[in-house]
């Protein structure tokens, strides 16, 4: 970018005989902060001028703003494409540096080494499904699925979501905390199991409505639904102890083991996992 007499705009480099101020320091606006993060507010001061980078109302750019104008202020956010209902992705615990998948005969599993009888990296992906507006009364989620009802609705932080694996089990919690998908102890634990989440989204504020897009590549965090008022799991978090990684919901806000990254894929991703299960009867 580069700041001249009228004002702002981009050169392809350096040397494309542009003349201006091309020289930029972001500052946080926080005081006594130097953080950046998702959700944070921050200045851009043309070090030339020594003026601060703002967009008016108009949407007109330039360098010619001070400190304590607030159209110089500029929030962080991920770039990646939004999420929308139905979306194939992949979740990667980020305590466990492993991906999240549904074992073809049920079950859930972190990591990908030591898969019996099929190929973990295949089995990666998730669906995930819109099911509610946990930010909206019930009238104003009738309304917004009116207006949706023919594009798919774009995720957002604060939603309640299903993930569905390809094995067909979706997320679930049993009464005790554990975590599952598909057919395997938790589902027949004592007490119906959660299958709703509440997506957070991790690692700063997110102050803006357009802030809470999901976005790939952003890291979320998920904390089941509580059946009854009052009650309710914590959040899903990685649980390392043991011989084997799972996953517990008892995860506290604030701590380091609940984030996990989702990415969006390409819906061909899943053809050759499930091309397989059907060919063998469903089984890994």
């Amino acid at each position: 970018m580069c700041v001249d007499q009228s004002g702002s705009g981009f050169v392809a480099d350096a040397g494309d005989g542009a003349a201006g101020a091309a020289t930029f320091a972001a500052e946080a606006c926080a005081e006594d902060s130097d953080d950046v993060y998702i959700g944070a507010n921050l200045r851009f001061k043309c070090l030339e001028t020594e003026q601060y980078l703002r967009v008016d109302k108009e949407g007109v750019c330039d360098a010619a703003g001070l400190s304590t104008q607030p159209d110089t202020q500029f929030q962080v956010d991920l770039g990646g494409q939004p999420l929308t209902d139905g979306a194939t992705i992949v979740l990667r615990s980020d305590a466990a540096g492993e991906f999240v998948h549904g074992i073809p005969t049920g079950g859930i599993r972190i990591g990908e080494d030591e898969c019996e009888g099929y190929n973990g990296k295949e089995w990666r992906p998730w669906v995930i499904e819109f099911v509610g507006d946990g930010n909206a009364d019930r009238e104003a989620i009738l309304a917004q699925e009116a207006q949706q009802s023919f594009t798919a609705r774009v995720l957002q932080e604060g939603d309640v979501v299903r993930l569905r694996a390809l094995n067909q089990g979706l997320l679930e919690v049993s009464a005790d905390g554990q975590v599952s998908c598909g057919s395997d102890a938790s589902s027949s634990s004592d007490g119906a199991a959660v299958r709703e989440f509440v997506v957070r989204r991790v690692g700063g504020a997110v102050p803006s409505k357009q802030g809470r897009v999901l976005r790939s590549g952003a890291q979320i965090a998920l904390r089941p639904v509580p059946r009854e008022p009052g009650g309710g799991l914590g959040f899903v978090r990685y649980d390392g102890d043991g011989d084997e990684g799972r996953l517990v919901a008892d995860g506290a806000a604030a701590s380091q083991d609940i984030g996990f990254t989702i990415d969006a894929v390409p819906v061909q991703r899943v053809v050759a996992p499930l091309g397989a299960a059907l060919r063998a009867g469903g089984g890994g």
